[in-house]
């Protein structure tokens, strides 16, 4: 049986053709949205808890990751893991090396971290920026607004498998049914309970792993995009390493085990903070306040 084409193999098209419109009308307005400066802003005051990064990186993206590693709030700790040899700058949070599946390594980092009470866990590829705001800002805003699992929205030049995941328009932050495992996930003290370890049966890319985080709000866990702050995921998309057939598969399965129909019905806000709204709506747990 052939093959399913992916959407990888089409994107070039996508690129040359739309991505220079993009540029023209959406970088402007990105920069014209007072939504980062605003939640900035409004969460300056909020908790700073305790934070642990882990991520895989891989050594000719390490001065990616570096970056983010520079800016993170002080104090945080991190614990890396290295798929072919440690890069110098990051040698010293480097607690490992050699090939693995990305899940497996990430709870091991998480395991030798021993998150404490109270601490955040933040895990990212090695190819991600941030754009507005910082890890900083993310931290505070999700620990403000109560967001368990949250992450960035995607800038407009990002490159992204779900357009969901895309940064709203005049938006500070939104709850939702869904996050995606990728490229960076920020766990709350009750996500790093309930949450992780990370399931290890889910094969590479592991698509359909977030059904089991969108169930966990029937027990209370708040899933959210800060669209104040914003990512760019550096590196195409990439779906030429893998069968895209038995990735879908395997997709099915993981939604049929959770309830779910499908990753597009998760795919929902349910509520959103706008600009001119002095406080978080209904729908966030610091609603009102």
């Amino acid at each position: 049986m052939s093959e399913r084409a992916s959407p990888s193999r089409t994107a070039p098209v996508r690129r040359v053709v739309f991505r220079p419109l993009r540029a023209v009308v959406q970088w402007p307005l990105e920069r014209l949205d007072p939504s980062p400066r605003l939640l900035a802003r409004r969460t300056a005051r909020g908790p700073s808890p305790g934070l642990v990064l882990v991520a895989v990186y891989r050594r000719r993206l390490a001065p990616v990751l570096a970056e983010l590693v520079a800016a993170l709030p002080g104090g945080s700790r991190t614990a890396l893991w290295a798929l072919d040899e440690p890069a110098p700058e990051l040698a010293a949070a480097t607690v490992g090396s050699g090939h693995g599946e990305r899940l497996a390594l990430l709870n091991r980092l998480v395991a030798a971290a021993a998150p404490g009470p109270g601490e955040w866990v933040l895990a990212c590829d090695d190819d991600v920026r941030f754009t507005r705001g910082t890890p900083a800002t993310l931290l505070r805003s999700a620990a403000w607004l109560g967001l368990d699992l949250s992450q960035p929205a995607h800038t407009w030049s990002s490159e992204v498998s779900h357009r969901f995941t895309r940064r709203r328009a005049l938006v500070l932050a939104r709850t939702t049914r869904w996050v995606e495992q990728g490229p960076l996930l920020l766990f709350g003290p009750r996500a790093v309970e309930r949450l992780l370890p990370l399931r290890e049966d889910a094969r590479w890319p592991a698509w359909g792993i977030e059904a089991g985080w969108s169930r966990a709000r029937d027990e209370g866990i708040t899933l959210g995009i800060v669209d104040g702050v914003t990512m760019r995921h550096v590196q195409r998309v990439n779906a030429t390493r893998y069968s895209w057939q038995d990735a879908e598969r395997q997709e099915a399965a993981l939604l049929r085990e959770a309830g779910f129909a499908s990753t597009r019905s998760l795919q929902v806000d349910e509520a959103r903070w706008r600009p001119w709204q002095a406080a978080p709506p209904a729908g966030f747990p610091r609603a009102g306040s």
